[in-house]
C-alpha cells in the first residue's frame, strides 16, 4: 500500500461545505438587504463575495487542521518520551505511542493516519 502524503498547507472545500457556504452567504445577504434596503434585490450582490469568502474559509480550515495536528503531535511526543523514560527502545516506544494515540484519538485523526 503506497503512502499518500496529506497536504496541511491548503484546504479544499468538499461539496457539503460549499453548499453550506453558499447558503450562509445567501442568507446573510438576504438578511442584510432586507434590513438595510427594505428590498431583497440587493442580496444578489452577496454572490460576488463568494470567492473571497471561500478563500478565507479554506485558509481558516487549513490553519485549524494544522493546529490540530500540532497538538496531536505534541501528545505523540509525550507518549514517546514516557516510553523512553521507562527504558524502551525506539521501535517499542513508537509502537506504544501509536497504541496510546489510538486510545486518545479516532482512526480518522490526522496523527493516527500519519
Amino acid at each position: 500500500m503506497p503512502y499518500e502524503r496529506n497536504d496541511y498547507h491548503g484546504y479544499s472545500l468538499n461539496r457539503t461545505e460549499t453548499w453550506v457556504l453558499w447558503a450562509a452567504l445567501a442568507g446573510a445577504s438576504l438578511f442584510l438587504a432586507v434590513i438595510f434596503f427594505d428590498h431583497p434585490l440587493p442580496a444578489a450582490a452577496g454572490i460576488l463575495l463568494y470567492q473571497g469568502a471561500k478563500r478565507e474559509v479554506e485558509k481558516h480550515l487549513a490553519e485549524r487542521r494544522r493546529k490540530q495536528l500540532r497538538n496531536q503531535f505534541r501528545d505523540f511526543l509525550y507518549a514517546v518520551s514516557a516510553s523512553f523514560s521507562l527504558g524502551r527502545h525506539m521501535t517499542e516506544s513508537m509502537e506504544e505511542a501509536l497504541v496510546e494515540l489510538r486510545k486518545l484519538y479516532p482512526e480518522s485523526a490526522p496523527i493516527v493516519q500519519e
